[in-house]
């Protein structure tokens, strides 16, 4: 094992390891110091500047310490973190994972950081900044805070939002994703995925779209907007006001008690598409804008844009 660590008032500007299992301690060094680390697995502590460290092949332990660091931990499964214990302003990082299953965790990370998990199934945490967070290739899973963008990759993914308005967008035609949008007005997209996902909006008024699969939506609490995509989707409003539109396919909108007055824009029986109501009892009268109404009681309601109240009859359920 070989130690390296920075000792003040000396030169120190790049630095490259060996294949031993190495650490290097730059803690106390106030400017940039740029890092080559080798083989082995080796611990980096990074210092005051903004650095660029890369972990090289083994399994590493990164900490980039303060400034606007450029962390990689190349081959093998690394753990990348801001190393606070408590919230805490790292930086504005920029963390690439590398192959193998790394764990990056910034979770008390007050800035807003850019991590990518690259290959391997990775498990990647955001801070309370406002993170990007590209999931690439593997298995991965995402958890932040803040407004964050978040992007799966592929493989199957499941993705936390957290608090704030986030972003998140799916893998690009792989992988069976899990969303989970957390609070906040989030925007949720997989409009090119070819596998089924399952995305759930959570607290707050959000915006889910599905894939070209059939997906599971959810809209959680809030008045959301969901549109199932191309193929046969399920999409439950829960509570709010929800807009609900099914797109192509054999749709099922699902609904419980008590969870507001939605709209199901484009119901077609013909279609296939079919009506969930888990045991409640409705009438059918017309609503102010000419369409089906089914009022469920306690101001609850379903309005069928397109459809008239004589249309309606017992087959659109199931």
């Amino acid at each position: 094992m070989s130690n390296y660590q920075y000792v003040a008032g000396s030169d120190l500007d790049t630095v490259t390891g060996t294949d031993q299992d190495d650490v290097f301690d730059f803690v106390s060094a106030p400017y940039r110091v740029v890092l080559q680390a080798q083989g082995g697995n080796d611990v980096i502590f990074g210092g005051g500047g903004n650095d660029e460290l890369s972990g090289g092949a083994g399994r590493d332990t990164l900490l980039g310490g303060l400034g606007n660091d450029v962390v990689d931990g190349g081959a093998d499964d690394d753990l990348i973190t801001d190393g606070g214990a408590s919230p805490i302003h790292t930086g504005n990082d920029t963390v690439y994972g590398g192959a193998g299953n790394d764990t990056v965790w910034y979770g008390n990370d007050l800035d807003a950081s850019t991590i990518y998990g690259n290959r391997g199934n990775d498990l990647l945490t955001g801070g309370l900044g406002n993170d990007v967070i590209y999931g690439d290739d593997g298995k991965d899973s995402s958890l932040t805070d803040g407004n964050d963008s978040i992007r799966g990759g592929k493989g199957n993914d499941t993705i936390y939002g957290g608090g704030g308005n986030d972003t998140i967008r799916g893998s690009l035609g792989e992988g069976s994703d899990w969303v989970y949008g957390g609070d906040g007005d989030d925007v949720i997209g997989y409009d090119s995925d070819a596998s089924t996902v399952v995305l759930f909006g959570d607290a707050g008024n959000d915006q889910i779209t599905g894939g070209l699969a059939s997906d599971l939506l959810y809209g959680g609490d809030g008045n959301d907007t969901i549109v199932g995509g191309y193929g046969n989707d399920t999409l439950t409003g829960n509570a709010g006001n929800d807009v609900l539109t099914g797109g192509a396919g054999a749709d099922r909108f699902v609904f419980a008690a008590g969870e507001g007055r939605d709209l199901i824009r484009d119901f077609s029986y013909a279609q296939g598409d079919r009506i969930a109501l888990n045991g409640q009892a409705y009438s059918v009268s017309t609503s102010a804008a000419g369409y089906a109404l089914l009022d469920l009681g306690g101001g609850n309601a379903i309005e069928l844009q397109g459809v008239t109240a004589t249309q309606v009859n017992d087959r659109f359920f199931v």
